[in-house]
């Protein structure tokens, strides 16, 4: 019988051995509960209003109904359920429209047996989290870590760090999160919010957002 502090977990993938093993390495987790796997959308949707569960392992490429639809859809059919996206095909594009339909993970599957169990962890406390490997980041860290803030492009186009800061502040990370996910401080994180902020003009970060939507660098959703 589960213990009272076990998380409920719900598997959705469609590739038969992937969910063995996934149930396998989860089976070793004391908090964590198994409580039902699916293949396709609307078999996680209806478990999910069913069962309730407090995570969903949620594969993004799913037959028919895709994850990130039913990423969307589990807001209203299990509102309460953290959202850990798994992919084959890590890339930013992927990690903000999980993150934009309200999940809480992303980790990519060659690296779920050393990542997984801290990202469900983590979501379970609320916290977002993102595996270092979607964005080849190397955590900079120490006296240094401020002084490696990349070059500044001429005129008010934004950096490639800055991009991602602006779409993270766009997604409503955290700074603490964000530096956790770049590898550098909070006061990095500042930084550059305050760098493109002095660039475009503006004085809010909800103006920032609001520029960097009008322009394109976030995606609309």
């Amino acid at each position: 019988m589960p213990t009272p502090a076990q998380a409920r977990v719900l598997i959705v993938d469609d590739d038969v051995t992937y969910v063995r093993t996934l149930r396998a390495q989860l089976s070793c987790a004391e908090d964590l509960e198994v409580v039902a796997d699916a293949a396709d959308g609307p078999s996680a949707l209806r478990l999910a209003r069913e069962l309730r569960p407090d995570v969903v392992l949620l594969d993004i490429v799913l037959p028919g109904m895709n994850g990130l639809e039913v990423a969307r859809r589990l807001r209203q059919a299990a509102p309460d359920a953290r959202v850990v996206a798994l992919t084959g095909h890590p890339s930013w594009d992927y990690a903000f429209e999980i993150f934009g339909a309200g999940g809480a993970g992303f980790v990519p599957k060659s690296h779920a047996p050393d990542e997984l169990l801290p990202v469900i962890r983590a979501a379970l406390k609320g916290e977002c989290c993102i595996s270092p490997a979607v964005f080849g980041a190397v955590a900079r860290r120490g006296a240094g870590d401020d002084a490696a803030l990349d070059e500044t492009p001429a005129g008010d186009d934004p950096s490639a760090r800055e991009r991602e800061v602006v779409a993270m502040l766009a997604q409503r990370f955290s700074y603490k999160e964000m530096a956790a996910v770049l590898g550098v401080s909070e006061r990095t994180v500042e930084t550059y919010r305050g760098r493109i902020m002095t660039k475009w003009g503006v004085s809010s970060t909800a103006e920032l957002v609001r520029l960097a939507l009008k322009r394109g660098y976030v995606p609309r959703r």
